[in-house]
């Protein structure tokens, strides 16, 4: 899941890279840091375990 959320927010890191619409950089690298900070946050039950 944690792999998941990271190539996830690369993916809208690249997106927000590669745009040139100012607006969409903007909401594009608020999503990627959200679901950086979701990824490295987030404990999951196999975490917990260990």
């Amino acid at each position: 899941m944690k792999v998941t959320l990271i190539i996830v927010g690369g993916f809208f890191a690249f997106l927000a890279i590669i745009s040139n619409a100012l607006w969409l950089q903007i909401v594009l690298g608020i999503c990627a840091v959200i679901i950086f900070v979701a990824a490295f946050t987030k404990r999951t039950p196999k975490d917990d375990a260990r």
